[in-house]
């Protein structure tokens, strides 16, 4: 999924048909979920998009996939409700290394308010 000629990442790539997007997006989560089946026995619930590139595109293949949880790469508070569509496109807050789990959530929780 990180670079292919029809998407980059997650996100579909202008100009490209979005039959093929599709296609080979859901072959390649049929790969990773069969493989973690096979070598790790569980099925991941959670998608995180790689390099945060997401489309529109994406969100019903992943649906398809049974994906229940997807995470962007946008640091941003989210709200969870009783709806389970609010879990997609949960945004999280990347720690850069070297700085402690004190320091980080103090950012984190000024950053929300």
């Amino acid at each position: 999924m990180h670079s292919i000629d029809l998407r980059q990442g997650c996100a579909k790539i202008e100009g490209k048909s979005e039959e093929s997007y599709h296609d080979l997006l859901a072959a390649d989560l049929v790969l990773l979920q069969t493989r973690f089946s096979e070598e790790l026995q569980i099925q991941p619930i959670v998608f995180a998009y790689p390099y945060g590139f997401v489309s529109e595109e994406s969100k019903p293949v992943l649906l398809e996939a049974d994906f229940q949880i997807t995470l962007t790469s946008l640091e941003q508070p989210n709200f969870i409700t009783r709806d389970p569509s609010c879990l997609y496109g949960l945004g999280k807050y990347n720690r850069p290394g070297g700085v402690d789990t004190e320091t980080y959530m103090a950012y984190a929780l000024a950053a929300s308010s």
